[in-house]
């Protein structure tokens, strides 16, 4: 741990990046720790200039976290690294790479993962290249490397269809929307966040926004709950179920639609958004409608869980 030694703002990320090249430091980043991010506080991971400094303001009396390369590595602090007409806001992000970041439904930032391409970096983590993710929070949002190191920044070789796993983990069952920033440049092949829990492929344009759900339900969080991927993967068996509600947002009643392709049962589970059970009815496999009432459910948003045999389709219901 390191503080600033001076009365006044000093760019960190200049002082880090001249640091590097001398061999003091190793790794890609240092850690702020943010007490306005998430619920509780978080670490924010801040990049180091691999070719050239990323100026970086932090503040008076602020501290920050980096990897010494030897015992007796020492930080020099010099008159001309302060910078007192700097952002006088506590954090100023500075980023390359694509950026996931994550949010409340009122707009309050938890956490930002950033993914780079680079064709000198490895599958693995790389400490030249990558980030470790800060342990001890009550939430993250992780990529995962080869060997399932989370990273908060990860930088990896561009390859088209190849999928970088992502995994999250929350204290806090509610709802999240992701919105992607500073998309990389891969030519004619797009990105695509996999919601693996949900089946859904979202293409990753500027300021692209994904909203989903926390519960109880274990399978919302996890290694397994998201992956990056420059081609959609085909659709598994799984989701082959074509499912239709309406109304959405629905008052008293909603009619829910559904084809399966097969003779299999059909089992329908509404849940609220804690992952609780609220209706749940079995009907005939193939194509057919369940008509579920509404007038003793609170007002809110629920999730339809469809499945039949090995397949599910999970769908947002809006009751008004």
């Amino acid at each position: 741990m390191v503080g600033n030694p001076y009365p006044s703002p000093v760019d960190i990320g200049t002082i880090l990046y001249n640091a590097k090249m001398a061999g003091k430091i190793t790794g890609s980043a240092f850690y702020v720790w943010n007490p306005t991010m998430s619920a509780g506080g978080q670490y924010m991971v801040i990049p180091i200039g691999a070719t050239a400094p990323i100026p970086y303001s932090i503040q008076a009396l602020t501290s920050f976290q980096v990897r010494a390369a030897y015992d007796s590595a020492q930080l020099l602090f010099n008159e001309h690294d302060k910078k007192p007409g700097a952002d006088n806001s506590l954090f100023k992000q500075a980023q390359e790479g694509i950026s996931l970041k994550i949010y409340d439904t009122n707009n309050h930032l938890y956490d930002m993962l950033q993914v780079q391409y680079n064709a000198a970096a490895t599958d693995e983590e790389d400490r030249n290249f990558d980030a470790g993710k800060p342990t001890g929070t009550d939430f993250a949002f992780y990529s995962l490397s080869n060997s399932n190191r989370k990273l908060a920044i990860d930088t990896r070789p561009f390859t088209p269809s190849k999928a970088i796993a992502l995994g999250i983990s929350s204290a806090y069952t509610q709802e999240y929307i992701i919105v992607a920033e500073n998309l990389p440049v891969t030519g004619d092949t797009p990105l695509y966040l996999h919601d693996k829990q949900l089946e859904k492929f979202v293409l990753l344009q500027q300021g692209s926004e994904y909203r989903f759900a926390i519960t109880k339900n274990k399978e919302t969080q996890g290694n397994e709950r998201f992956e990056l991927i420059a081609k959609p993967q085909p659709a598994v068996a799984k989701v082959n179920i074509k499912v239709q509600l309406t109304p959405n947002p629905a008052t008293d009643e909603v009619n829910i639609a559904y084809s399966t392709g097969n003779t299999a049962a059909v089992l329908v589970n509404v849940m609220d958004m804690s992952g609780v059970s609220v209706y749940h009815v079995s009907n005939a496999g193939g194509n057919g409608n369940v008509h579920i009432p509404l007038k003793d459910l609170a007002a809110g948003i629920y999730l339809v869980e469809v499945t039949s045999g090995a397949m599910k389709s999970t769908h947002r219901l809006v009751k008004e």
